[in-house]
């Protein structure tokens, strides 16, 4: 689950437009989504959604490393966090998938 000290972080500190297209609603709407679904019962769907999930957080986090990057470094704080809690989030729900014998695959074999 994201925790609440980063979203109350993001809330607080990165009220601009993460790029052009994309606000810090959009980046909330995804954790808040994520970790909702966090909440419900293991299955191959919830796995593939939560990846997707972390996907897209993890997609908000580089654009506004690569367009908005701040010189406060308590913003680049909070999204640093963001981006490592992400990344251990992505480890877990692999490893809840393999333990539950999940089958994890999204994509086609080539």
């Amino acid at each position: 689950m994201i925790s609440k000290e980063i979203i109350d972080g993001i809330k607080k500190q990165i009220w601009q437009p993460l790029t052009n297209n994309l606000t810090y609603k959009n980046l909330l709407d995804s954790i808040e989504d994520y970790n909702n679904l966090e909440k419900e019962e293991p299955s191959k769907e919830n796995i593939h959604i939560q990846m997707i999930d972390l996907d897209q957080i993890e997609h908000y986090v580089y654009k506004w490393f690569d367009k908005k990057r701040s010189t406060n470094s308590d913003k680049n704080k909070i999204m640093f966090n963001l981006l490592d809690q992400v990344q251990r989030e992505h480890k877990n729900v692999v490893k809840n998938a393999i333990s539950g014998k999940i089958d994890i695959w999204m994509g086609e074999c080539p």
